[in-house]
């Protein structure tokens, strides 16, 4: 759970002064992955992968998720933002970990801020609910945008 790790290991470095909740203007990473879930639930693909990085859009990862969440039937419960990071050092980490399909950090140009957003949902199958919870990982790269998730 390398992801886990890192998390907590920001997390230390947020006590010491590190991480700090910055001002976003013309959108948050709660905005976005409400945004993105609402999308995929109205069946609005376009819509949805607007709020997935450009080089994660139309993926298998999201068109996958897309249509599970559009073909089920789903409320969203909630969307809170667990960390938010805007120091380089972190940033670095953050994004030599989990961009696999960068071939380096600069190919994204200029990152500003990473997050991590935790949605809550639940699921109505055969007159039962069924909560999921899915862990969002967003870069501020000219914007919030989702780089990752985990599997619902």
């Amino acid at each position: 759970m390398q992801r886990r790790e890192l998390l907590a290991s920001i997390g230390i470095v947020g006590v010491a002064g590190c991480v700090e909740r910055l001002p976003i203007i013309g959108g948050s990473p709660e905005k976005t992955v409400d945004g993105f879930i609402n999308s995929a639930m109205g069946s609005d693909f376009d819509q949805a992968n607007d709020h997935a990085h450009v080089d994660k859009r139309n993926t298998d990862e999201f068109t996958d998720f897309i249509e599970r969440v559009s073909e089920g039937d789903f409320d969203l419960v909630s969307v809170e933002e667990l960390l938010l990071a805007e120091d380089t050092e972190i940033i670095e980490v953050f994004t030599e970990d989990s961009l696999s399909s960068a071939d380096s950090i600069q190919d994204l140009g200029e990152i500003t801020a990473v997050s991590s957003v935790e949605a809550e949902l639940v699921e109505h199958l055969d007159g039962e609910e069924f909560p999921e919870t899915i862990s969002f990982d967003l870069i501020n790269h000219d914007g919030w945008y989702i780089w990752d998730f985990d599997d619902i």
